[in-house]
């Protein structure tokens, strides 16, 4: 790792004599001078800087080479304006009586690096993913604001939200198959829930970020569970999904037509989502077949997918995640993927709620 450090350029000549750094890991350079350019202009001009000293053939390539930290420290300092001219970094600092390891002539660098290797050795590693979607989103809200094109941006945003999300998943692939015979019928089914409090904190990218906290109630409509999905195993090497309350019908024979589950308007984009993530898409499974009807051949036919929902769209009941939630964990059950357990707890009534149309029973897990 190489640390970057800009300074005012008559501290440059000096700085690692008097720091005692070493030249192979320290690279001080300065702003343009009579410009300012901020700390983004201040980092493109020493990335810029090192590259052009240490190979100028492919910044690309060399950017990835090796972590690099950048310190700014030329800026004009305000609060102590007798060190303006060394820098930020190259402050005297004096030694504090109760800490080990420190000397006379130490600079505020000295204590300051320690603790930015401490940063970047416990920092996560998707850290660089949630700058890159707060930089776009960022972007994309300024551009809304001044009255501009803004899509590309929130576009790109989004996708790479999605491609965070998916990480895990295609880091740890799956081998499905399919354990249903013709008779055979798989019955997923679960409650609405309601959300009491900590809504919207479950979902990315603020979960990934913080950690959701949530407390919601699973409730029960008239006495029934009202989310469903059924699979039944078919000979044909092809997905039939159906969705009874809808009344739609979709055929999936090719992994592009599966793909489309990123169309979140689509009528089955949850189903498609559920079978990419149990392996039926390359990028998801250990082993790798040149097109979907090849691997449901091998696996001896496709599936016939039916779901349900009693509860309108847009009611607030979660619906569509705990749909999701349903479908996926059936169709682990079906492709013999451990990794969805499903508890019941025993109903316990709550109350009840009745008006002149209809009486919904609604009950705790």
């Amino acid at each position: 790792m190489k640390y970057l450090l800009s300074l005012p350029k008559n501290s440059i000549p000096y700085f690692h004599n008097v720091t005692g750094l070493s030249r192979e890991g320290w690279f001080a350079s300065s702003d343009p001078i009579g410009d300012k350019p901020g700390s983004g202009g201040g980092t493109a001009n020493i990335l810029a800087e090192l590259w052009e000293q240490e190979d100028n053939s492919n910044f690309s390539y060399w950017l990835k080479k090796e972590k690099r930290v950048i310190i700014h420290s030329g800026g004009r300092g305000r609060r102590l304006r007798a060190y303006a001219p060394l820098g930020k970094s190259l402050l005297p600092l004096p030694v504090f009586r109760w800490s080990r390891g420190q000397h006379l002539n130490q600079r505020l660098i000295h204590p300051q690096h320690p603790l930015f290797d401490q940063i970047i050795e416990k920092a996560p590693e998707n850290v660089n993913k949630w700058t890159r979607i707060h930089d776009q989103m960022f972007h994309a809200t300024y551009l809304k604001g001044i009255g501009k094109d803004y899509k590309k941006q929130e576009i790109k945003a989004f996708e790479l939200l999605r491609e965070g999300i998916l990480q895990p998943f295609k880091e740890k692939k799956v081998s499905p198959c399919i354990n249903l015979i013709s008779d055979q019928i798989a019955w997923g089914r679960s409650p609405v829930r309601f959300d009491i409090a900590g809504g919207w904190t479950d979902t990315p990218p603020y979960c990934n970020l913080y950690g959701g906290k949530v407390v919601n109630l699973a409730a029960e409509l008239n006495g029934q569970l009202p989310l469903h999905c059924y699979i039944k195993a078919t000979e044909k090497p092809e997905f039939i999904i159906r969705s009874i309350d809808l009344g739609s019908e979709e055929k999936i024979t090719t992994f592009e037509e599966l793909r489309s589950f990123q169309n979140i308007k689509s009528s089955f984009s949850i189903p498609k989502a559920a079978l990419a993530l149990a392996g039926f898409l390359p990028e998801f499974n250990k082993r790798q077949f040149s097109s979907l009807q090849k691997q449901l051949i091998h696996l001896g036919g496709g599936l016939e997918i039916a779901i349900l929902s009693a509860v309108p769209k847009g009611s607030g009941l979660g619906t569509s995640s705990v749909l999701a939630s349903t479908v996926l964990g059936t169709l682990a059950e079906v492709c013999g993927l451990k990794c969805c357990y499903v508890f019941r707890i025993n109903p316990v009534p709550l109350y009840s709620l009745q008006d002149s149309a209809h009486t919904t029973n609604l009950h705790n897990k």
